[in-house]
């Protein structure tokens, strides 16, 4: 399992496609999803910091407990 920080990528996954999941470490949800994983992991953020994001339960709960929640 590749884990992510939400300020950083740990590993070079440049062109990389696949399953992914973003975790809420203190609610234990996870959005799944899939794709270039660079690129969607870079996505999500974007639109999560500025709260612009298509999905408004990963909205709120990003909203709600911080970026720090995020894995």
């Amino acid at each position: 399992m590749m884990t992510f920080k939400f300020d950083e990528i740990k590993y070079n996954i440049g062109g990389l496609v696949g399953v992914y999941w973003i975790l809420n470490t203190v609610t234990q949800d996870r959005y799944i999803g899939r794709g270039n994983i660079r690129s969607r992991w870079n996505r999500h953020k974007n639109m999560l910091e500025n709260n612009k994001h298509f999905n408004s339960f990963l909205k709120n709960s990003f909203n709600n407990y911080g970026k720090d929640s995020f894995i």
